[in-house]
């Protein structure tokens, strides 16, 4: 896998396009009850149309990204997500509105993994720094995307789609720069016990990390409306957290030089289990989700880097991450609705706490086995190191 600036530069670029599609769902909900004169209830197909086509479109990644060459495979997925924005903005009904909200969402899965595989196996010594700048340009997009939606209105919305797809066509041009498959290299040899023992561990603790993330950008709103905030005031708080998820991405950057990828992931995921805690307390409720994002942003590329160098020999594995991540997307928030409904909302941040606190645990128990991995090396090493110079002699 050869990746160059301009490659990078369109990897950025659909990294960006991805979190503006991710997070314009919510600002596009009001905007078609208008159009197409739908209960709440009709309009939340969308979310359930969206996250099982994002669903599909990860899994065909999975399996397809390795058979392809990369360029084809991201060319292909950009083009279905722009069909896909077009269709949301011209679409005369709303079955057809569902059918564009599909497309856009196996785009938006196929691309969330691709482009994470491709980085993370092709990125090289500095795949960590590269995949959180990448990740750090889907936190713009999450920003921008409803922003974008909100601001073009009922009227205005065809034509900023309509650029919006122009824009991720566009894309496909320095995406085609990219030389190579993202595939298993026949010269290592194939995954043993430990490094399944450690993907295990690792995806595990994604899948309680997600809930974290999802669930405090999905609740926070709520539980600030139940502590006696006002809706509009609520309403931008959730934009506040993506702004502070940003800069935790940005922040964590230079950290990459002098500390490895698992060590960054552990760390920061007990600072988002402190943040949570800060959370639960009384007038510290909005500040402490947004410790919760900035110390939560850098988890997702972080881990893909450490399972990138500690399977080397398995682009499958880092797919599998990211697949683990839109599953428990789709379950996590919705359990801890269901929870909320039982002990109120104001317990939202207690209850995230759960899902902080088990992340955090599973990834160092995940990176206690990846230190195993260099212990038979370095015990090995040792053992064939040559004898000093004058113990040869006093043999001879």
């Amino acid at each position: 896998m050869s990746i160059g600036r301009v490659s990078y530069a369109g990897l950025f670029g659909t990294a960006a396009v991805v979190g503006l599609a991710a997070a314009s769902l919510g600002p596009l909900i009001p905007l078609i009850r208008a159009k197409y004169e739908i209960s709440i209830t009709a309009a939340g197909l969308t979310f359930l149309v969206f996250n099982s086509a994002g669903l599909i479109g990860a899994i065909t990644a999975l399996f397809f990204v390795a058979r392809v060459p990369a360029k084809i495979g991201l060319a292909t997925a950009l083009t279905i997500l722009a069909l896909g924005f077009l269709g949301i903005g011209w679409s005369p009904s709303y079955l057809t509105f569902l059918g564009a909200i599909a497309f856009t969402g196996v785009g938006f899965g196929y691309l969330d993994v691709a482009i994470n595989q491709v980085v993370g196996l092709g990125g090289g010594d500095k795949r960590a720094t590269m995949l959180l700048v990448m990740n750090s340009l889907f936190g713009v997009g999450a920003i921008f995307g409803p922003l974008v939606i909100g601001g073009a209105g009922l009227v205005g919305l065809p034509i900023v789609l309509s650029i919006v797809a122009l824009l991720t066509a566009s894309l496909v041009a320095p995406i085609s720069r990219l030389r190579g498959y993202v595939r298993t290299d026949a010269t290592l040899p194939p995954t043993n016990s430990l490094q399944r023992k450690i993907l295990a561990l690792v995806a595990v603790g994604y899948f309680f990390y997600i809930g974290v993330e999802a669930g405090a950008a999905g609740w926070l709103s709520t539980h600030l409306i139940a502590v006696g905030w006002g809706i509009q005031e609520a309403a931008v708080s959730t934009a506040a957290f993506w702004v502070a998820f940003t800069i935790g991405r940005i922040a964590a950057v230079p950290f990459t030089r002098y500390f490895s990828a698992p060590t960054l992931t552990v760390g920061a995921m007990m600072l988002t289990a402190l943040a949570m805690l800060v959370a639960i307390t009384p007038n510290f409720t909005f500040i402490g989700y947004l410790l919760v994002g900035a110390f939560c942003a850098p988890v997702f590329p972080l881990g893909i880097a450490w399972i990138s160098e500690s399977l080397p020999g398995n682009p499958r594995a880092t797919g599998a991450l990211v697949l683990v991540v839109t599953t428990g997307a789709a379950i996590l928030p919705f359990l801890t609705g269901g929870v909320m409904d039982e002990v109120g909302a104001t317990y939202a941040a207690t209850v995230l706490l759960v899902p902080a606190t088990l992340s955090a645990v599973f990834f160092w128990l995940g990176l206690r086995a990846n230190a195993a991995i260099t212990k038979p090396i370095t015990a090995t090493a040792g053992g064939n190191q040559s004898p000093p110079a004058g113990n040869q002699n006093a043999t001879s």
